[in-house]
């Protein structure tokens, strides 16, 4: 009865902070995600998860429902069926959306640092016994600005790499999101050296819904693995 109550206050939570009826929908799924077609807003169905880490999943994925637009991002990835460069928006729009939903909402600061921790020392990304620097590019762009931002990780670029850093930072709008990550994906494929030891991930997330907009994991075995039940 408590859980029930729990998923009931959060899921008006959710409404309320993306000030429209948006669907809320728990599920067997890896990570959170938002359907930007059917305005759904999925949510795992993690073992313990704490209230920091609630919120922030919910805040993220709110922030796609007010500042990632559907027309926009339909054009762009749905009718161009181009899996990896979808990937690549992703990770640069978090990181947009993440800065907007915090602008807009301070009080989600906390809960963002929290549960970033707590998603961390789970393991959720799949850092843990692995060397960073073995990430491609794109994967480790994203762990500076889920992690690395906040100083739970330290992510080392190369001096050619270190100035997409500001470059994602400075997204203002969804067309520069798009820009970037044309630029980004190309760069990416031009230096083999920006690829990882093992290839750079064409797949970033795991992809279960080629509408939906999701938290950027790495996409290797180890992190398939820890993704599902962090505590």
């Amino acid at each position: 009865i408590i859980m029930s109550k729990r998923i009931t206050s959060k899921e008006t939570l959710a409404k309320l902070m993306a000030t429209e009826n948006i669907f809320v929908e728990h599920a067997n799924i890896p990570t959170a995600g938002f359907d930007l077609i059917n305005r759904k807003l999925l949510l795992p169905n993690w073992k313990d998860i704490s209230d920091d880490v609630y919120t922030l999943l919910i805040s993220h994925e709110v922030g796609h429902a007010l500042y990632t637009p559907t027309d926009e991002w339909e054009a762009a990835i749905l009718k161009e069926k181009n899996a990896s460069f979808k990937q690549v928006v992703n990770i640069v729009e978090d990181v947009r959306i993440e800065r907007l939903i915090q602008q807009k909402y301070p009080g989600t600061a906390r809960a963002f640092r929290s549960g970033y921790d707590v998603l961390c020392k789970s393991n959720l990304f799949g850092t843990q016994n692995r060397k960073i620097e073995d990430y491609g590019l794109l994967d480790r762009l994203n762990l500076h600005f889920k992690l690395g931002h906040y100083g739970y990780a330290k992510i080392p670029f190369s001096d050619e790499e270190r100035p997409w850093v500001d470059r994602v930072s400075n997204c203002k709008s969804f067309a520069d999101v798009l820009s970037v990550a044309a630029q980004l994906k190309q760069f990416v494929e031009e230096n083999p050296d920006s690829q990882g030891k093992q290839g750079d991930s064409s797949t970033m997330t795991q992809d279960y819904d080629s509408q939906t907009s999701e938290i950027s994991q790495p996409s290797d075995d180890q992190s398939k693995k820890n993704s599902g039940s962090p505590n």
